[in-house]
This record gives C-alpha cells, sequence and structure tokens, in this order.
C-alpha cells in the first residue's frame, strides 16, 4: 500500500490527531490482515510531555520539541 504524504491531512501542533488521521486512512485502504498486524503508540509520561527529537517544528533538527 502507497499513500503519499499529498493525501494525507496534516494540522501543525496536533500530533495525535493527525496520527488518528493516518490510521484511518490506512484502515480505509487496507485489508483486516495488514490493519491487524499495525500498532500506534503514544509515549507519554507522569509530567505529559516527552521530548520528540528531528520534528518540523523544532528551531534546528538536533532540538526536541515539547
Amino acid at each position: 500500500m502507497d499513500i503519499s504524504r499529498s493525501e494525507c491531512i496534516y494540522t501543525a501542533c496536533y500530533c495525535e490527531e493527525n496520527i488518528w488521521k493516518l490510521c484511518k486512512k490506512v484502515c480505509d485502504f487496507s485489508d483486516a490482515a495488514l490493519i491487524e498486524s499495525c500498532w500506534v503508540i503514544f509515549l507519554s509520561n507522569s509530567e505529559r510531555c516527552v521530548p520528540i527529537f528531528k520534528q518540523m517544528k523544532a528551531p534546528r533538527p538536533d532540538h526536541p520539541v515539547f
């Protein structure tokens, strides 16, 4: 299955919603066997913030986005 970036819905600063929309697109265009082998994991901690490196919103590629 090939999904191009231009086919996906993207909203800046809404990571979880973007993943939800991507998963929905995969479900819409895939068979059940592929869907059952897919996983999505959201990382968090007690402070509810996780540094994620190399994001487009980072000031530099080696800086995290909080």
